[in-house]
């Protein structure tokens, strides 16, 4: 038999002989089921749905993994979650009876397996889950009766073996028990004493913390097929009889308030896992045993050379091997189901901690750190046929595997060993998860700090929001740390810092935007303003090459003066004062954009009678569109004139910027678009979309640009607007998005459940087909030409690419002689400047600093090779030192910057920051910033400045050698 030895020959072999690569893996399933009689995993999973179809129920594919319109959950977990919006009555069905698999993922939150799985039979991380549902079609009575009939006759399964249960009610809630369920299981011809009742944690099912739920009943069986009644083990934690089937009647839902109210209609909403069905039709004891797991053991020992699989559990399992067996293949098939789907690891830290725990068993247990990437062809062959997806994305999920791993092997060298450092002292700390994360350190640090000198008895919203921004300790480590102290995370304020964040950064908003709208005003502004119609802005034609916008009649529904709301409906205008005064106008509809989808914002004019409003700023905040501007002094006829809420406007567009906003969005679609045609897997990371240019910033997975590569974007694109393709757009809603297996849309984005706009570009060389709210051309054609002019390159990871269209890029095509050099230089970044891989380095760098240190207070300079300054975060090595004095430049070979941080305790007239700064920034030549959330007492830092070679490392010394004089003559140490 063919042997292949490591993952790069199976590579190539998969690349010359896809035919013999699949026949192969099939030779692999075939040898895990010798009895003939006993059926595939293949045939069961199509005898479940075919059973439904000859009941009249349709099937819809499985949706991705990721819940792309629901926030509430971080990945698919149960079979309904796609139907979500049906059961709240905001979509249609796609039919009144449906049947699939879901493909299902459960690593944290409510539906936690993640722990649990390789230590028992069951637990999965990713898992299939056969249904049915009725949309307000059929009752109780036929989904019970379904799934005893497929049960008992077509798996043929002894109806002795079977139990069932139901919901008893629940006093406190108001709920009644449902003897209707026990009333049908009797008629079908279950015995009495095997229908029992249970409560709310077992027979009543709920999603999530809110949403859709109802109770249910289950059918449990007997796996040792015993002749007398088990009854009594049902739901106790017995292995040897577990649940099959749950039934569940959606007619309820639980509200934030935590309140449950009934529905308007009633659903039937059943889920059996896949995978257990499986171990019972093919006689195993356990799910590792059947054809889903055993052609990855072979892969395993086969790659690994280690031992065979023995399927031992517990004290057993000597060494853990056959655990590590378990854990490995389980997290293979959740890590290529996840990647094949677009999720990517940077944006989805559950799915970073799975793939490093995988990675590191296949180093530490196996030897073998190509694992991953071996078992995912494993998987796609298993999997493939019903999820098409997998294969055709296999060279993506391989390349982020390879790249994952890479990053993981850096970081076991650095932040690890000095983890592993703390954890020899305080063994306590081996509980925590997620050990190679370069942020582990510094934010323990941080902790500890805390807790000594604060005397903190619990982790705050704002501190574990500063773990996280700062450090990238997720909530799940910060809550391990925390446990591990004694102390409680305040879950419910971190979630509310990180929305406000999140609700600031959308609308293009920081602390220094007071005067745009104050935070008054963002708190009353939904209960006191109604939403804007802007679908306007869509209202566009394209003739005689040239692009049309209809002036847009409307009325004011809302006037923001200086940041404030104003009280009452009126606003007083006096010619002498407008100066000051910086408007913001909320109307009833509006033709002008607010920045989404990384587009900037319109400008233009908003006429309101005689008065001219200069429109230079639009944001969108919960569905309101506020236009702001300055008043034209010469428009007001008299010397006091009045603004009233209801007066009639007109809205006239900047056309000019809106078609560059719109040339250059399209650009950056097939931009995007011609990225993935040539390169195995990219993910985009952001985007900006300027009248005059676009940046468009993506994680390439360690690829290098090359000058051919850009001179091969610019034919494909260049290519794309001569062909004159139409640009096309519809709407779909949310369930239509989770089941479009061919979008393109931006990892970790959630969209809304309706009215999801997707842009779409077919050629004959590109397609493209985005989820996008932008403004985009209605013809290629008018983008007349695409240049790129930037390629910069930050480590393996980060890749951006600056670029102009229209006729401005005409007059660049000399630009490819520029972009030569900096090719020369970023092909051969070695540096891993990604989040963690700076991080990483700032530990080492500030760690060996602090050793060598013998001063009260840190005066140092760091020095980067292939590291850009703007990407050092001075913040996070502040924190190695947040008990003394730090005065920290870095740079490279052509930028500077620095910054300081004094504690409080020794604040005093003649030392602090600001004065510190003060005595250095003149040196550098750079200017002191700010912001308002920080004690320029206790904190303060320079801009980014450019200087020439020569003079950058005589000012960096001189600097340092002023900061080091000013803190040895003025810092008392009390």
């Amino acid at each position: 038999m063919l042997r292949i030895n490591n993952s790069k020959n199976l590579q190539t072999i998969y690349k010359i002989n896809k035919k013999t690569f699949r026949n192969f893996h099939k030779i692999q399933l075939k040898n895990t089921t010798n009895d003939l009689s006993i059926k595939s995993s293949k045939i069961i999973r199509n005898d479940f749905i075919n059973f439904f179809k000859n009941h009249n129920h349709k099937y819809v594919r499985s949706s991705k993994v990721v819940p792309l319109c629901d926030p509430s959950v971080s990945f698919i977990n149960a079979g309904m979650n796609q139907f979500k919006g049906i059961f709240l009555n905001n979509h249609l069905p796609p039919a009144n009876r449906v049947t699939n698999s879901q493909k299902c993922i459960r690593v944290g939150g409510k539906h936690n397996d993640l722990n649990e799985v390789g230590h028992d039979s069951y637990h999965h991380t990713f898992f299939e889950m056969l249904g049915n549902w009725s949309f307000n079609d059929y009752k109780k009575f036929e989904a019970c009766t379904y799934a005893w009939n497929l049960l008992t006759n077509t798996f043929g399964i002894n109806k002795n073996r079977l139990y069932v249960t139901y919901f008893k009610g629940d006093e406190y809630l108001n709920l009644q028990p449902d003897y209707e369920t026990k009333e049908i299981w009797k008629s079908i011809g279950v015995n009495d004493d095997r229908i029992i009742p249970f409560g709310l944690r077992d027979n009543f099912w709920e999603m999530g913390l809110s949403g859709p739920c109802g109770p249910c009943t289950e059918i449990h069986i007997d796996h040792n097929n015993s002749s007398d009644n088990q009854a009594f083990k049902v739901n106790q934690g017995h292995s040897d009889l577990t649940e099959l089937w749950n039934i569940v009647f959606i007619d309820h839902q639980r509200l934030q308030d935590g309140t449950i109210t009934p529905l308007d209609t009633q659903h039937i909403d059943t889920g059996m896992g896949f995978e257990r069905l499986v171990a019972i039709l093919q006689n195993k004891n356990s799910n590792y045993d059947t054809d889903l797991f055993q052609p990855l053991f072979d892969a395993i020992q086969k790659q690994s050379g280690c031992i065979n699989y023995q399927g031992k559990f517990g004290e057993l399992d000597i060494g853990g091997i056959d655990t590590a067996y378990r854990i490995v293949s389980d997290h293979a098939r959740m890590i290529t189901v996840a990647l094949a789907d677009g999720v990517v690891p940077e944006e989805n830290y559950k799915l970073r901690r799975v793939l490093r725990k995988a990675t590191s068993i296949g180093i530490e247990i196996f030897h073998c750190d190509s694992l991953l990437n071996e078992l995912s062809y494993h998987v796609a062959e298993n999997l493939g046929d019903v999820y098409p997806e997998i294969k055709k994305n296999i060279t993506q999920v391989q390349k982020i595997i390879d790249h994952e791993k890479e990053l993981l092997i850096a970081l076991r060298k650095t932040s690890g060993k000095e983890w592993q450092k703390i954890v020899k002292n305080r063994p306590i700390l081996k509980t925590i998860s997620e050990q190679y994360a370069p942020g582990l350190v510094p934010g323990y640090k941080l902790l500890q700090s805390e807790i000594l000198n604060n005397k903190i008895n619990k982790i705050s919203g704002e501190l574990a929001f500063i773990l996280y921004d700062r450090h990238g300790l997720d909530l799940e480590t910060t809550s391990e740390l925390a446990k591990v102290e004694g102390l409680a995370v305040d879950v419910n304020e971190y979630h509310n810092y990180m929305e406000k964040v999140k609700v600031r950064s959308r609308i293009g908003l920081t602390q220094v935007d007071e005067s745009f709208i104050s935070q008054e005003t963002l708190s009353v502004l939904k209960s006191r303003v109604e939403p804007t119609d802007d679908s306007h802005k869509y209202n566009y034609s394209f003739e005689n090459n040239q692009h049309q916008f209809p002036r847009l009649e409307t009325k004011i529904t809302g006037i923001i003066v200086n940041g404030n709301l104003i009280e009452g409906n009126s606003l007083q205008l006096e010619k002498q004062n407008l100066k000051n005064l910086h408007v913001g106008i909320v109307l009833e509809k509006t033709s002008m954009y607010a920045p989404e989808g990384g587009q900037q914002s319109d400008c233009g004019k908003i006429q309101i009678k005689n008065i001219s409003i200069d429109i230079k700023k639009v944001i969108k905040i919960q569905d309101i569109v506020i236009h702001f501007g300055s008043i034209d002094p010469s428009s007001l006829i008299d010397e006091k004139e009045t603004l009233n809420i209801g007066d009639n406007a007109i809205v006239n567009l900047n056309e000019e910027k809106r078609v560059g906003l719109m040339r250059h969005h399209t650009a950056t679609h097939l931009l995007n678009a011609a990225l993935r045609k040539i390169y195995p897997a990219i993910a985009q990371r952001g985007s900006v979309v300027k009248d005059e240019h676009l940046v468009f910033i993506f994680n390439g997975f360690g690829i290098k640009i090359t000058q051919n590569d850009v001179e091969l974007l610019e034919k494909i694109i260049n290519d794309a607007i001569n062909s004159r393709l139409s640009i096309v757009t519809k709407e779909i809603n949310g369930i239509e998005l989770m089941g479009d297996m061919d979008l393109t849309l931006v990892p970790g984005e959630n969209y809304p459940s309706n009215g999801i706009r997707i842009v779409e570009i077919e050629g004959p060389e590109l397609k493209s087909r985005e989820a996008c709210c932008g403004t985009h051309l209605l013809n290629t054609s008018a983008l007349e030409y695409f240049k790129i002019t930037e390629v910069n390159t930050k480590g393996p990871s980060s890749r951006i690419i600056k670029a102009v269209a229209g006729s401005k890029a005409k007059d660049l095509k000399s630009a490819s002689n520029n972009l030569q050099k900096s090719f020369m230089n970023s092909e051969n970044l070695k540096s891993h400047n990604t989040r963690e891989m700076v991080k990483a380095f700032i530990h080492l760098e500030m760690e060996n600093a602090i050793k060598t240190n013998k001063d009260p207070y840190l005066v140092h300079c760091i020095k980067l090779n292939n590291m850009e300054v703007e990407s050092i975060p001075l913040q996070i090595a502040i924190d190695y030192s947040i008990n003394s004095p730090v005065f920290l430049i870095v740079k490279n070979n052509r930028k500077l910057k620095a910054r300081c941080f004094v504690p409080k305790e020794f604040i005093t007239d003649k030392f602090n920051a600001k004065l510190w700064m003060e005595h250095v920034s003149p040196i550098i030549k750079s200017k002191i910033g700010s912001f308002n959330d920080e004690n320029p007492l206790e904190i303060s830092h320079t801009r980014v400045v450019k200087l020439s070679r020569e003079e950058l490392d005589d000012l960096s010394k001189k600097a340092i050698e002023k900061a080091q004089y000013f803190v040895s003559n003025n810092f008392v140490k009390i």
